[in-house]
């Protein structure tokens, strides 16, 4: 046996042994990451549930349903209750002011513009507390406006 099969068969074991080294896992390895998906998926179950409890919008999301807004039916005034007009501190006027909602525009009371304005007051809660408003003014019906067919439109009776 002459040194060069000698070092040869050294290297071919190095290599084998190199080899089998590269294809083991240890089993520590293997706990390691199975610990690090525990603890992210802890973490990440925690978080979703502190939000199902705190945020009524997650909340309605994972309960399949969204909150639906509340559907207010609002009542136009009659003039005799929306033109109105007063000097501002400045010296300036306001005079009748309205609000729009949907494709709808409500002119405001004075009442209602104060308010909104000097208040904070929701608009949507304004306008449907005109019930009141209503009782008085039953056999009330606000004035249509016609607006003539433009060229190209249809008009179905």
């Amino acid at each position: 046996m002459n040194e060069r099969i000698l070092f040869d068969a050294i290297g071919a074991v190095d290599a084998s042994c190199l080899q089998i080294c590269d294809t083991y896992t240890p089993s520590g390895q293997r706990g390691k990451s199975a610990k690090r998906a525990a603890v992210f998926a802890t973490v990440i179950l925690s978080a979703m549930c502190i939000a199902c409890l705190t945020v009524p919008e997650v909340r309605a999301f994972f309960a399949g349903h969204t909150q639906k807004e509340t559907d207010y039916d609002y009542i136009q005034l009659p003039p005799e209750l929306t033109t109105w007009s007063e000097t501002t501190s400045e010296g300036g006027s306001v005079g009748p002011v309205g609000i729009l909602r949907g494709d709808t525009f409500y002119l405001l009371t004075q009442e209602e513009y104060h308010q909104l304005i000097d208040d904070g007051a929701d608009p949507d809660e304004v306008l449907a507390a005109r019930e009141q408003w209503a009782q008085e003014w039953k056999d009330y019906t606000p004035p249509s406006v016609e607006v003539p067919p433009q060229s190209g439109t249809i008009v179905m009776d």
